[in-house]
């Protein structure tokens, strides 16, 4: 519950920067390059935002596991559709044309790109700030064991596997089981 009242805190950050961001769009941009061009290009600027501003709440947000970060991503979605749609016919008052311009791919609207990286904003902005560093610890722990695991049983690895994995510098002779340093003429010998 925490974390979903911290969400919805970050999310008004979100949509005041961005509302902000769309405005300077309109008045400086826009003259510029036209009103379509600026708005494709406003998705990337808008996008690279909304990760800055994830990144600099994520440590308050602090969700528990990836789940939670993934929810609070997929809430931001849908309440920024909820946002845009409403914005655009009430206070803009945009048609339904104009507003679907810019979810359409095919002919250049890029704003589900933008949706894309604000859903995936708290997982991205969790990674970069190493608030969920034990959760993705454990996933790529379990996946370098698979991995070990594969190599140590796949066929005529029996005789030459633990030489390949990494072992702080000592070599394990087989035949002996006995360990010695690894120079550097052992280190690049082949495997007889």
């Amino acid at each position: 519950m925490r974390t979903v009242l911290r969400g919805l805190a970050v999310w008004v950050v979100i949509i005041v920067v961005e509302t902000l961001h769309g405005l300077a769009r309109t008045m400086f941009l826009a003259p510029v390059i036209g009103d379509f061009r600026a708005r494709q290009a406003a998705v990337f600027t808008g996008s690279l935002l909304i990760v800055l501003v994830t990144t600099l709440f994520i440590g308050w947000l602090r969700p528990a596991n990836i789940r939670e970060a993934a929810w609070v991503g997929i809430v931001w979605l849908v309440l920024t559709l909820t946002f845009e749609i409403t914005f655009g016919r009430l206070v803009v008052h945009a048609s339904w044309a104009r507003i679907a311009s810019d979810y359409d791919l095919p002919r250049g609207g890029l704003l589900p790109l933008g949706l894309l990286v604000l859903a995936g904003a708290p997982l991205i902005a969790a990674k970069l700030r190493r608030v969920l560093e034990k959760q993705f610890a454990v996933r790529c722990s379990c996946q370098s064991l698979v991995l070990r695991a594969w190599v140590l049983v796949r066929p005529g690895s029996f005789v030459h596997g633990p030489q390949r994995t990494k072992d702080h510098g000592l070599r394990t002779d087989l035949r002996t089981n006995a360990r010695e340093p690894r120079t550097m003429a052992t280190r690049n010998q082949k495997p007889q």
